[in-house]
């Protein structure tokens, strides 16, 4: 299934879903537009994965990432775009990792010999 066709079924699919969790899967299907955003149009998604998986993703990412010091659980939504274009076999990288990971120049770049 295209990417967006897939992103509009899951929007229906959580059409009858009442608060608190429709506000949190409205979210996560924000994160999976995120993670696959650098894909061509026509970037193939398994239909089979359902916006409650998505969401245990992030409850097993979540529960990973706990600290002993402070007992707290999460996950930002670059995290969750991250573990969702893995789940997909997308690529997904954020901006802040892209340019950290860009091209290093030296000042040796400067000078010729």
């Amino acid at each position: 299934m295209k990417k967006s066709e897939y992103i509009e079924m899951l929007c229906q699919d959580i059409e009858t879903e009442k608060a608190p969790m429709k506000n949190i899967y409205m979210d996560v299907i924000d994160c999976v537009e995120v993670a696959l955003s650098q894909e061509p149009a026509d970037f193939d998604v398994d239909a089979s994965i359902s916006v409650v998986d998505l969401y245990k993703i992030i409850e097993v990412a979540a529960k990973e990432n706990q600290t002993s010091d402070r007992g707290a659980t999460s996950v930002g939504p670059f995290m969750a775009a991250e573990l969702f274009a893995k789940r997909f076999g997308a690529h997904y990288q954020r901006a802040s990792k892209r340019i950290a990971a860009g091209p290093k120049i030296s000042l040796e770049d400067f000078f010729n010999d």
